[in-house]
């Protein structure tokens, strides 16, 4: 399930900033209405059960942020899993910020074209994925890591085909549809020996990668307990 929407309240947005990447709700506009049908099932296909393109038939009105605001109901009725939302055709203001903390967004920094950014409270949503890291294999980094994958894989509920390499958690943890378990979570992994630089040197490759998919304001964080 899609953790990102865009919303399009404007004519002049190109959606291509978001095709591929997020379900697309849109304002109707003659030349969104004769996309071609292929086009538009294939948008859904990618995002099933969440509709991925959906063209919003009510005009802005007199107030375009009451607007946006009053249809944050929808968006999170149609997706469930929620967190961000790519806001476009209306300006940043101090009032459009506070009508979205009413509905529980608040503003992101993250630029994707010339959309707005508006996320959930992550630590108010987050659940904990705690791995134990006790009993992980020492022979070296790659048997370690398979561990962590196999502790990690059963906790998300991956798909028993998901690759074990850091490009495929890449793809899955904020691309959605292939866990059970979907964003936003915390990794928390116990018990690693970070005195064995093996495992340093592991963690360090991985945490690198959870700052690479926060930098895109992916819902998801790393930490290491006792």
């Amino acid at each position: 399930m899609a953790w990102q929407v865009a919303l399009v309240l404007d004519s002049q947005t190109n959606l291509n900033v978001a095709i591929g990447q997020m379900p697309i709700w849109a304002l109707t506009t003659p030349e969104r209405r004769a996309y071609p049908r292929d086009e538009r099932d294939s948008w859904n296909s990618m995002w099933h059960p969440d509709p991925g393109f959906t063209l919003i038939n009510s005009p802005l009105g007199a107030d375009p942020v009451d607007h946006a605001a009053s249809l944050i109901p929808t968006l999170e009725e149609h997706h469930t899993s929620l967190h961000c939302v790519r806001l476009y055709g209306l300006s940043a203001s101090a009032r459009l910020d506070a009508v979205m903390a009413e509905k529980g967004f608040y503003p992101g920094k993250m630029e994707r074209g010339n959309g707005l950014t508006f996320m959930r409270s992550f630590d108010q949503f987050a659940r904990d994925l705690v791995l134990d890291a006790s009993g992980w294999n020492l022979k070296n980094d790659w048997y370690w890591m398979q561990d962590f994958y196999s502790a990690f894989f059963l906790a998300v509920g991956a798909p028993e085909w998901h690759g074990r390499n850091l490009d495929a958690l890449d793809d899955s943890i904020c691309g959605g549809g292939i866990n059970k378990i979907e964003i936003p979570y915390r990794i928390i992994i116990r018990n690693a020996p970070t005195d064995n630089k093996m495992v340093k040197k592991v963690l360090e490759d991985f945490s690198d990668l959870i700052h690479h998919l926060q930098a895109t304001g992916c819902p998801v964080s790393l930490s290491l307990a006792d």
